[in-house]
């Protein structure tokens, strides 16, 4: 069972490193939407909320550097990615992070 065993290591390993790139580059993604102007923010909005390119993880990041309370509440897609990518990020100590976290949390209130 040795050999199994380190097959399934091997994956997990490599799961995880997925996962934690996928990560980085979603807490990237939300520096520059973060820093974007308001009119560009909302216009990638838009852009990723039409039905040829639709993505509710980036309309997430959208309404959080928004802080538009009313998408929050309307988007509900947009809305579940937020809140899993709260729990995702819940543990990271990173600047990125920690703003996503206080800008998700400013929402929900």
């Amino acid at each position: 069972m040795g050999f199994f065993d380190s097959l399934v290591s091997a994956g997990k390993s490599a799961v995880k490193a997925v996962n934690d790139a996928a990560l980085t580059q979603t807490l990237e993604q939300w520096e520059k939407v973060n820093r974007a102007p308001s009119e560009r923010v909302r216009d990638y909005y838009d852009r990723n909320n039409q039905q040829d390119k639709n993505s509710p993880l980036k309309r997430a990041l959208a309404i959080a550097a928004l802080q538009d309370g009313n998408l929050f509440a309307k988007d509900q897609a947009a809305k579940k990615a937020l809140l899993n990518l709260r729990e995702k990020i819940a543990f990271e100590n990173d600047r990125k992070a920690q703003s996503l976290i206080r800008a998700i949390d400013n929402l929900e209130r």
